[in-house]
């Protein structure tokens, strides 16, 4: 442990039962499609925050989001968003843009049921 009381990277990968090179090498690894479309969905929802200059509940921050723009496609089976977009302008080009970032996540093996509210 050091002296401020955090621990090392050496420590914690002893800890998690791998090597400090596994560590670096996770670490240093291209992030996934999925991993980046999380991370650029946080981005966007700590911009919404700090133009707000307070905490956000669950509810108010999928508002704002659709406000700002947001477009998400649901897989209604597995109940998770399976791709998305942002853009300033609410139009057909931003639903076909979450639907082609759905594709990119999911193997669409038959039919499939789209629904819009745009």
């Amino acid at each position: 442990m050091t002296s401020n009381g955090e621990y090392t990277v050496s420590e914690t990968a002893q800890a998690a039962g791998i090597s400090r090179q596994a560590y670096y090498k996770w670490l240093n690894r291209r992030l996934s499609l999925r991993e980046q479309q999380e991370r650029e969905v946080l981005e966007e929802i700590k911009r919404i925050e700090k133009r707000h200059q307070d905490s956000v509940g669950y509810d108010k921050m999928v508002r704002l989001l659709n406000k700002e723009g947001l477009s998400t496609i649901m897989d209604l089976h597995s109940r998770r968003i399976i791709g998305y977009s942002f853009s300033k302008k609410m139009d057909t080009d931003l639903v076909l843009k979450a639907l082609e970032s759905a594709v990119k996540n999911r193997t669409i093996t038959g039919d499939l049921i789209i629904h819009t509210d745009l």
